[in-house]
């Protein structure tokens, strides 16, 4: 069990540093946004087993809106 969710861990990691990377985002922020979804999405959850696919949307989510505010920025 705990095998697979290390293996869920790092595929999710590995797909947001991979969108970081293509939005020209700092990896480590990437690790740090999830990490705080994947902790605050299990403090109250009944159910684990989509924790860590809602933690990798809400981080994407974080993540756009961050490289749309340095685009906006950048063209001002």
């Amino acid at each position: 069990m705990l095998d697979r969710k290390a293996a869920e861990r790092s595929a999710h990691l590995a797909g947001l540093q991979s969108f970081a990377r293509g939005a020209g985002l700092h990896e480590v922020s990437v690790v740090e946004i999830y990490e705080a979804e994947r902790e605050r999405l299990s403090a109250g959850a009944r159910i684990t087993r989509y924790v860590g696919v809602l933690a990798e949307k809400r981080a994407r989510d974080r993540l756009r809106e961050t490289a749309r505010a340095r685009t906006s920025r950048s063209q001002h």
